[in-house]
């Protein structure tokens, strides 16, 4: 325990002193833990679930347990980008990651990026995908199984005629995005289901 925080100590002092140019910075807006909102530039350190707040030249490091989430604009993309802070279980103990929003709704779609990623010009199939709702984490992978059966019961006829008009495999990562992007889409305005249901 006490190498694994001489670690972070010698890596939180790496990324604080690497020149701005380094690093990819964004304008955008940092909501802590503990709900204040810190405005300035950012950048992410996803391999280490770490965010770099720079503020009137002055730069402090924050790992994903002090961080509810960040917001930032990426001029190069034209992309308003979103990261959620969220603990997931391991074994024992717990740990917080930094998780990309990729379709924010009623049900959440997130990614994180592979480790045999590259860092740079990385492809939609070099992440691994999650769904987000009522605070459980689940796999897209695990969509017809986990998520499919709820949305449907919750949904009338609407999104089964969507599918079938569609012609859309459940199974695939890609319409398993498409049928959730529906499903908050139409939900946001009918906003049939209760607050506190759960999968």
């Amino acid at each position: 325990m006490k190498l694994r925080k001489e670690i972070i100590y010698l890596l939180l002092i790496n990324l604080l002193s690497l020149p701005a140019y380094s690093q990819q910075w964004f304008d955008g807006s940092l909501v802590l833990s503990n709900g204040n909102v810190r405005v300035g530039r950012i950048s992410i350190e996803c391999d280490h679930d770490l965010v770099l707040f720079e503020q009137e030249a002055v730069r402090t490091v924050y790992p994903a347990h002090k961080i509810q989430s960040v917001y930032f604009y990426d001029y190069t993309t034209n992309v308003n980008s979103r990261y959620q802070s969220l603990r997931k279980s391991e074994g024992v103990g717990s740990r917080f990651y930094l998780y990309e929003v990729v379709l924010a709704g009623e049900i959440d779609v997130l990614r994180r990026k592979k480790s045999s990623a590259f860092p740079k010009h990385t492809a939609p199939t070099d992440y691994n995908y999650f769904i987000h709702h009522n605070n459980v984490l689940v796999p897209l992978r695990k969509f017809k199984r986990k998520i499919f059966p709820y949305i449907q019961s919750s949904s009338d006829k609407w999104l089964k005629e969507f599918i079938t008009a569609k012609r859309l495999n459940i199974q695939l990562p890609a319409n398993a995005i498409r049928i959730i992007e529906y499903y908050n889409s139409v939900v946001k305005d009918l906003n049939p289901i209760a607050k506190n249901s759960k999968i």
